[in-house]
Formats: C-alpha cells, structure tokens, sequence
C-alpha cells in the first residue's frame, strides 16, 4: 500500500498486523482522489475509522491544509502515527497541521476547531446496514458546512446503497458484486 498522488507520491504505508484491518485499496483511494480533483486543495478533512489513515494522509500528499484522524485500535493508531510522520516528513509540514484521536467514532464529540469540509469514512463493512444513518449523522456533526457543501466520502461493500439523509449522492465508485469495495461521494444539501 501506497500514497497513488501529490507531493508524496509513491511513500509506502504501514498498516497494522489484524485481520480485522481492511485498508482501502491503492486503486480505490486512486479513483476517489482522481474524482474529487481541486476539491481537496486548502481544505480540512476528518478521517473517522482511520485505520492506517490512507485516506487523510492522500488527501494531505494532495494539498490539503490538515485535519484529524479517528481510530480507536492500538495497533492501527501505531501505524498511522508512523505514516503520518513519514508523509509529513515528505512534504515538508510540521506534523501538528493533523491531530490523532484515540477514542471510538460512536463516541468522539468534535470541537468547533476539529470542523472539516471532507470526511472520509471507511467503517468496518459488518456495521454499515444496521447503524448506516448513525455513520451519516456522526458525519454531519463533524461538517463545518457554513461557506459551502461538506462532502463524505464514504467506503462500503458494493450491495449497500447509500442514500443517506442530509446528504446527496453525487457519484458512486467500485465494484459492484457482493462485498467489493464501492466508495459514494456525497455532499451535504
């Protein structure tokens, strides 16, 4: 695994040693990436169920300005800090222009200065169909939506559809057989 653009291009990830850990493909993050083209040049993110944060450390190799990570397993939160290191050292920036956050999604309460304009959103695929509102909600609280549309950027095995309410589907990625992976890019309306 791999960052697929931007200023750090090519640096590999570490990921944690469980079976229970699904990384988002190079190929997934790739056309993600390639999709929301300039929209992520500036901007903050929040990366909720960070794993070994493919996605916010992507969305920081191609020009963001920072953001948070959320993961509340130990082994993953290792991986991540190195990899945050690792790409910070790469481009160039202090590591301080991201925070990571040890604490379970369902429970985090983003402050005011943890608001972001994207949130990337791979979740463990067996609690997507029971709580899929819940992961939408907990979104939106972490949307600072008051100049423009917030997007998520949600990962999920290809059966599921995300109509999600508060938010518009403005294009769907993936696969499309049983447990593929198919990421949907929604913004909020």
């Amino acid at each position: 695994m791999r960052i697929t653009g931007g200023l750090a291009r090519s640096i590999p990830l570490k990921t944690a040693a469980n079976a229970d850990v699904r990384p988002a493909t190079d190929q997934m993050r790739e056309a993600v990436f390639s999709s929301l083209g300039n929209a992520i040049a500036g901007k903050r993110f929040i990366d909720l169920f960070a794993g070994s944060g493919s996605y916010g450390l992507e969305a920081l190799s191609r020009g963001a300005a920072g953001g948070v990570f959320v993961e509340k397993h130990r082994g993953s939160m290792t991986a991540l800090s190195e990899n945050l290191a690792a790409i910070c050292k790469s481009i160039q920036c202090p590591t301080t222009v991201c925070e990571i956050i040890a604490q379970d999604v369902f429970s985090w309460v983003p402050s005011p200065d943890h608001l972001a304009n994207i949130v990337f959103m791979d979740p463990p695929y067996v609690i997507i169909d029971q709580r899929k509102q819940d992961l939408a909600d907990r979104a939106l609280r972490c949307l600072d939506t008051t100049n423009n549309h917030g997007l998520l950027v949600f990962e999920h095995p290809a059966e599921i559809e995300m109509l999600l309410h508060g938010f518009e589907l403005i294009k769907r990625l993936g696969g499309k057989k049983k447990n593929d992976p198919a990421v949907s890019i929604l913004r909020t309306k």
